[in-house]
């Protein structure tokens, strides 16, 4: 055989050249895996905070007028009242009594045991007045229609039972139409208002304001 057939021959026989595959450096896989951890824990973080610690509602009438309006969205404490009870002037969201599938937001006025009376629209708290720089008399175009309840009471509130106002008192479903609102209904404390909107613009002047 001569030289030239031998070579074609030992080419042919030789099995091909063996390709390492390219391998990234090893602290790539460790940076994936933070990477996913860090994304897993934010979610998880996320999660907890929603259901234990804050909720997030949109005010959907104008009965919490004008401390509420129609568009503004505000975040909500779910830790607020743990071991205690709402404070008069408290701003809380909570079941409706009525129908608990329902959530309202409404004014504190007054406690379990307290008595309760208005008097053409001035609210007195056993028996003495108390001051509501809040209230507005907007009309049932701002808010659910209801008959305008400038005087009710005297009521004493039972234990475990809250009475409730809204700020737009000639247009709010509130305790002087449907009675007293359970301490176990009250799902947190309004804190702000974080985005506020209507149909043509965004209302910056709105957002970040305390809700008090």
């Amino acid at each position: 055989m001569s030289a030239l057939h031998w070579n074609v021959f030992l080419s042919a026989a030789q099995p091909p050249p063996i390709t390492s595959r390219k391998k990234g450096p090893p602290g790539d896989k460790l940076k994936m895996i933070l990477g996913l951890g860090t994304f897993v824990f934010i979610i998880a973080a996320l999660i907890f905070l929603k259901t234990f610690v804050f909720g997030a509602y949109k005010a959907p009438s104008g009965s919490m007028a004008p401390t509420l309006v129609i568009g503004d969205h505000f975040f909500v404490s779910k830790l607020a009242y743990k071991g205690s009870i709402p404070d008069r002037g408290d701003v809380i969201v909570f079941k409706y009594p009525m129908d608990e599938s329902l959530d309202y937001v409404k004014r504190v006025i007054a406690r379990e045991g307290e008595n309760v009376t208005i008097n053409d629209g001035i609210v007195y708290v056993n028996n003495k007045r108390i001051k509501e720089d809040y209230v507005q008399f907007l009309g049932s175009e701002y808010g659910i229609k209801v008959p305008p309840m400038r005087n009710f009471g005297p009521v004493t509130i039972p234990p475990g039972k809250l009475f409730v106002l809204g700020d737009n008192r000639d247009s709010s479903s509130d305790s002087r139409y449907w009675g007293f609102v359970p301490m176990e209904n009250v799902k947190g404390k309004a804190l702000f208002i974080y985005w506020s909107e209507n149909e043509d613009r965004v209302r910056s002047d709105r957002i970040g304001g305390k809700i008090h």
